[in-house]
């Protein structure tokens, strides 16, 4: 019995001297750094102001940022040498891209302490989220990975905002509208050219009464819109009130500027009066 006790002894302090040099190899000094990681649809607008967790291979996070302007972050010191990573990318809490065992976004750093890692990744455009000119205004595909996005535009001064998605004839696509506080429930809401805006239901279960229809989520400021494929479709929201749209001076563009009509039809007039009127004086002398 005595012998057994020594056995186990000895090997659990073998065993603890194997796990302690194990974790005595690795030093959280190293730094990590990436740029272009990810994009909306159009792979032009960066997600400047996302999420990106930095991850074990346990799944368990390590470090968290916020993605700079080129959707990117660099880490100067925290990261751990000879460690097996993945990215994850989150937009306002979404999941919108998981590297795990993705290319250059899965990956061991340097063996070395103190090293500097620095991945070159290959940009991901996530084809179900859309940016827009207004920073607070974006939009989601919320229920399939098959139905995409053609184009996507925000009018700031009608603030109106127009999606067009792509999905096979009878597919039916839900596209979640987030905005800022700068806006509020929209007035009129259109799929496919068709005014919707009367078949508003209580909440995400009454999308099974109509083929058309949409919900507003009031506490998280998300618009709900379903609509029902025959081919392409254009979604529609006009947040601001009929009627209160302002109105756009038509122009005209010379040297790459737009010029208001009227006033160019202003100045033309007073150039020709002033030709005029020296014409008129000239004449005047000769006589």
């Amino acid at each position: 019995m005595k012998k057994i006790f020594i056995t186990l002894f000895l090997f659990s302090a073998i065993s603890l001297l194997f796990i302690s040099s194990a974790f005595a190899d690795t030093v959280y000094d190293s730094s990590l750094k990436f740029n272009h990681a990810i994009a909306d649809y159009s792979g032009t607008r960066y997600l400047d102001g996302a999420t990106v967790k930095l991850i074990f291979s346990n799944n368990t996070v390590a470090l968290t940022a916020t993605l700079n302007s080129t959707a990117g972050y660099s880490w100067t010191t925290g990261i751990g040498n000879g460690t097996h990573y993945y990215l994850a990318f989150y937009w306002h809490d979404i999941l919108v891209y998981n590297g795990s065992g993705q290319s250059g976004f899965d990956f061991t750093t340097n063996s070395t302490a103190g090293a500097s890692n620095i991945l070159s990744l290959t940009q991901q455009n996530v084809t179900r989220l859309a940016l827009t000119d207004n920073t607070n205004l974006w939009v989601y595909i919320s229920n399939s990975s098959s139905v995409t996005f053609s184009s996507v535009s925000y009018n700031t001064q009608t603030k109106e905002l127009i999606a067009s998605v792509s999905a096979t004839s009878g597919s039916v696509s839900i596209v979640k509208v987030y905005h800022g506080t700068d806006l509020t429930m929209p007035p009129k809401v259109f799929v496919g050219g068709q005014d919707i805006t009367a078949y508003k239901v209580a909440d995400t279960n009454g999308f099974g009464n109509y083929t058309n229809c949409w919900y507003y989520d009031a506490e998280n400021r998300i618009i709900w819109i379903k609509g029902t494929h025959s081919s392409a479709l254009e979604y529609k929201v006009e947040f601001a009130p009929s009627g209160n749209i302002p109105y756009i001076p038509p122009t005209i563009q010379i040297f790459n500027t737009q010029i208001p009509t009227l006033l160019l039809i202003c100045a033309v007039l007073l150039l020709l009066a002033a030709v005029g009127a020296v014409y008129l004086i000239i004449g005047s002398r000769r006589r």
